[in-house]
C-alpha cells in the first residue's frame, strides 16, 4: 500500500504526517471554481481588475474538516500584491469569522491553521488589491492532525524539481517549464535526482501530464537505461513505473517521446511515490478507483436488445411459454466474441451488458401469465443455464481486455399497460415488498463473479421509475405533480442504491474493492442548456451515494438521447450539449465527487439525421475533457445483428456515427493509426525486452495481429 500525498510543480520533499496524507485539493480545471473577477486554466489564475476577484475549492461532504490543522495553498509563481486565502461556507453564505490570513507579494506558500471548531464546505483564494495579476498554482492540500505518539509513516514522497531538464538529455526536444516539445520522434530528456536521493528508498515514479502524443518513462544512469520502461499513448495523463532493484543505482529520469514529430507535453509533476510503514493498515486495495477506471473506459458500445429481452406483460408471457430463446426474441442474433473483437479492434475499450433477470429467477408460469403480485421471495436462485450465458459474454469482453458493465436491467422500467413486469421500482410500497429479493439477486450475481478483475463492473439498476411510469422526474406522469410523492420516489432510489452496494460488498473477495455504479432516478440526466422544468435537475441533486466500506470505488451513471428539432444547427448541438456537461459536472463531478458514466446515449431524437455524427463529436469530446465515459446504444452494426456472419458495420449512416466517435476521442487521425517508424515482424518478438500494446500494458509475446511497443518502438506484428 503507498501514501499519495501532494502533486507538486515544485521540487521539494514532502514532509510525512503521522499516519494519515495530506488531502490533496486538487489544481486541475475540474477541481478548481471560479468565483468572481477571475479567469482559471490549470494551473495558472488570472485575476481581473476587480478587488474580490477570487477562486475556490468544494470541500466534499465525505471530508471531516476538524480532521485537519491547516490548509495549505503552494504557488510555483509569486504574487505581485496580496492575497487572502479564507474559508466560507455555503449553509450560511457568508465567510468565516476570523478563518482568513492575508501574505504579501513574493509570498508563496499560504497556509491558515484551522479552529476545530470551524465547519466549512469552501475555500477561497483572493486578490485582495485588483491589481489584474497572475499566479500560477502548484499544490492545494488539508494537513491532517498529528496524532498523539508523534511517530511518523516512514519516507515521504519526494517531487522532482520541474524548472530544470538533466544533464543527459537526448537530442530532439526543446524545454520550457513545464513544457517540452519534441522535436524528434524519439527525442528524449531526463531529470536529474538530487544526490541523496535513492530510487530502492520508493516503490514508484508517477508522472502526471497533458500530452498530445505518445511517451515512455524510464529510469536511467548515464546513457543507459535500468529495467523496463512504460509507455502511455495519447489518452493517458499519467504514467506510474514500478521501482526494480535494477533502479536502484539510477540518478535519472527519463521522459521519451514514442510519437510524431512537433509534439508536446505539458508536465504536472514527477514524484517518487514512498512506502507505507510497517505500522499502517495493510488492509490491500490492488483495484484501480472509480475515477481512473471510468476514464479509461473512454468510449464504449451497448450489447443491447439480447440478454435483456423479455416478455413485457405478466398477461403474456410469450417467451416462456413457447421455450424461446431469450437473446434473439427481438431479433437479434446471438452475441460473439468475434463482435467484441471487432469493437477492440476499432477503438472502443467497454461494453455494457443489459440483463432482465426476473424470468430466469424461478418464477411460475400459468397459461402464459405470471402473477407478479404474488412473488416477492426474500432469496432467489437464478436459472443456471442463463447464468453460464451471461459468464461467457462477459467473459468475451473480459478477454478482449475491455471494461466490462454487468446490470440488472429491465426488472426496472417505466411501469404502464404495455410494461408491467418490472419490480425494482422508486416507489416506498415496492422498495418494502423488493428489497429483500434485490438484495437476494445481486448477492447471487457478485458471488458468481467474484474472482473477476477489476475490468468488471457492476451497475445495480437501469432506468428506475416510479409506479406511475414517469420519465425525467419523479411524479412527472402522475395527474398532478407531488413534491411529497416525488421526494418519496427518490428516496426508494437511494435506498436500492444502498442495498445494491451492501449486498455486493458483503459477498467479499474482490468484490470488496470493485468499482460499483448507481443510476440517477430513471438515469434521468437533467437538462441541456436551458430547462423546460426546475423539476429536471431533481434527477441529479436528489441522487445520495451510498454509504460504502471502500474508498473511491463508487461511480453515478445517467443516460442521455438529446433531442433536436428539424433546423437545428451544429452551433445549437454544441451549446446544447455544453449544458448537459456543465450540469453533470456541478451537480455529479462536484457536488457528489464521484466520476460519470454515460451509460446509455445516441442520436434517435434528432430529426435531421445528417447532424447525428455532431452530436456524437460534440458529446464524446465534451466528456471526454470531464473524464466522463460515454457509452453509444447500439446503432452502429448491420442491423445490429453482429452475429459469426454478418460481422460488419451498418449503412453510411452508422458508419459515419462509428468514425464521428472514433475521431472525438482520438482525433482526426482515429484509432491505431500505423505511423511512420514502425516495423513489420512475422514472428513473435525474440528479446527479453517487454512488450506493451498501445494502452501501454504490458503483454505476454503476442498472439494476435496488432501494433505493439518493445524497447521504445513500434512494431507491427502481422501474426505467424
Amino acid at each position: 500500500m503507498t501514501k499519495r500525498l501532494i502533486i507538486s510543480l515544485a521540487g521539494m520533499a514532502l514532509a510525512a504526517i503521522a499516519h494519515a496524507a495530506n488531502y490533496d485539493l486538487g489544481i486541475s480545471d475540474s477541481d478548481v471554481n471560479i468565483g468572481w473577477g477571475a479567469t482559471y486554466s490549470s494551473p495558472s489564475i488570472s485575476y481581473t481588475s476587480s478587488s474580490w476577484g477570487a477562486v475556490y475549492w468544494e470541500i466534499p461532504s465525505t471530508i471531516t474538516t476538524s480532521d485537519y490543522q491547516t490548509v495549505t495553498i503552494e504557488l510555483a509563481s509569486a504574487p505581485t500584491a496580496a492575497l487572502k486565502l479564507y474559508l466560507y461556507t455555503t449553509s450560511t453564505w457568508s465567510n468565516l469569522s476570523d478563518a482568513e490570513v492575508i501574505v504579501d507579494a513574493g509570498t508563496t506558500t499560504i497556509s491558515l491553521t484551522l479552529d476545530s471548531s470551524w465547519s466549512f464546505d469552501r475555500i477561497y483564494l483572493q486578490d485582495c488589491t485588483g491589481s489584474g495579476q497572475s499566479v500560477t498554482l502548484s499544490a492545494a492540500y488539508l494537513v491532517p492532525n498529528d496524532d498523539d505518539s508523534g511517530e511518523v509513516a516512514g519516507t515521504s514522497n519526494y517531487c522532482l524539481d520541474l524548472t530544470s531538464v538533466g544533464s543527459h538529455d537526448w537530442s530532439g526536444y526543446s524545454y520550457s517549464n513545464p513544457t517540452i516539445t519534441f522535436s524528434n520522434a524519439w527525442g528524449a530528456c531526463s531529470f536529474d535526482l538530487p544526490s541523496g536521493v535513492s530510487l530502492s528508498d520508493y516503490v514508484s515514479v508517477e508522472v502526471k501530464f497533458t500530452s498530445t502524443n505518445g511517451l515512455q518513462l524510464f529510469a536511467g544512469s548515464g546513457w543507459s537505461m535500468l529495467g523496463d520502461a512504460v509507455s502511455a499513448t495519447s489518452s493517458k495523463t499519467s504514467l506510474t513505473l514500478t521501482i526494480t532493484d535494477a533502479m536502484s543505482t539510477a540518478d535519472a529520469i527519463w521522459i521519451q517521446n514514442t510519437g510524431t514529430e512537433g509534439a508536446t507535453v505539458t508536465l504536472t509533476s514527477i514524484c517518487l511515490i514512498a512506502e507505507e510503514d510497517d505500522d499502517e493498515d495493510d488492509t490491500t486495495d490492488t483495484f484501480e478507483t472509480a475515477t481512473s477506471a471510468v476514464k479509461n473506459m473512454a468510449i464504449g458500445w451497448n450489447a443491447g436488445n439480447r440478454l435483456e429481452c423479455n416478455s413485457n406483460l405478466q398477461s403474456n408471457m410469450w417467451i416462456e411459454s413457447s421455450n424461446s430463446d431469450y437473446e434473439t426474441a427481438w431479433g437479434q442474433k446471438k452475441l460473439s466474441k468475434a463482435l467484441i473483437t471487432m469493437l477492440k479492434d476499432a477503438g472502443f475499450n467497454t461494453v455494457r451488458i443489459p440483463v432482465t433477470w426476473y424470468p430466469h429467477l424461478g418464477i411460475t408460469i400459468s397459461s402464459g401469465k405470471w402473477n407478479k403480485s404474488s412473488w416477492a421471495p426474500s432469496s432467489v436462485t437464478i436459472d443456471a443455464t442463463w447464468l453460464a450465458r451471461v459468464k461467457e459474454v462477459v467473459d468475451y469482453v473480459i478477454d478482449n481486455d475491455m471494461y466490462c458493465i454487468l446490470n440488472v436491467h429491465h426488472d426496472t422500467g417505466a411501469l404502464s399497460s404495455s410494461f408491467d413486469v418490472a419490480w425494482v421500482v422508486a416507489d416506498a410500497t415496492y422498495y418494502s415488498k423488493y428489497s429483500a429479493t434485490f438484495k437476494s439477486l445481486w448477492t447471487q450475481i457478485a458471488t458468481a463473479f467474484k474472482d473477476y478483475g477489476e475490468k468488471l463492473l457492476f451497475e445495480g439498476y437501469n432506468e428506475m421509475m416510479d409506479a406511475d411510469g414517469s420519465w425525467n422526474y419523479a411524479s412527472s406522469a402522475a395527474s398532478t405533480y407531488s413534491s411529497s410523492n416525488a421526494t418519496k420516489s427518490y428516496t426508494a432510489v437511494n435506498n436500492f442504491a444502498q442495498d445494491f452496494v451492501d449486498a455486493v460488498r458483503a459477498t467479499g473477495g474482490n468484490n470488496s474493492q470493485r468499482n460499483l455504479i448507481v443510476n440517477t432516478y430513471g438515469a434521468a440526466c437533467g437538462p441541456g442548456a436551458s430547462a423546460w422544468s426546475d423539476y429536471q435537475y431533481l434527477p441529479l441533486t436528489q441522487l445520495t451515494i451510498p454509504t460504502d466500506e471502500a474508498t473511491d470505488h463508487l461511480a453515478a451513471e445517467v443516460h442521455c438521447y438529446p433531442y433536436f428539432a428539424s433546423g437545428a444547427t451544429a452551433s445549437d448541438v454544441k451549446t446544447e450539449i455544453a449544458g448537459y456537461v456543465a450540469n453533470w459536472k456541478q451537480y455529479i463531478l462536484q457536488a457528489k465527487s464521484v466520476p460519470l458514466i454515460i451509460g446509455e446515449w445516441n442520436g434517435s431524437s434528432v430529426a435531421d439525421t445528417s447532424l447525428v455524427p455532431t452530436v456524437a463529436s460534440e458529446l464524446v469530446s465534451q466528456c471526454k475533457d470531464e473524464d466522463i465515459a460515454t457509452l453509444l446504444w447500439m446503432s452502429i452494426f448491420n442491423g445490429d445483428y453482429g452475429d459469426e456472419s454478418n460481422l460488419s458495420w451498418g449503412d453510411s449512416d452508422a458508419v459515419a456515427l462509428k468514425d464521428a466517435i472514433i475521431k472525438a476521442y482520438y482525433g482526426e487521425d482515429g484509432y491505431n493509426t500505423i505511423s511512420s517508424g514502425i516495423e513489420n515482424v512475422t514472428v513473435p518478438f525474440e528479446t527479453d525486452a517487454p512488450v506493451f500494446n498501445l494502452q501501454g500494458i504490458r503483454v505476454e509475446r503476442p498472439t494476435t495481429p496488432g501494433i505493439y511497443i518493445q524497447g521504445g518502438k513500434k512494431f507491427l506484428y502481422r501474426g505467424q
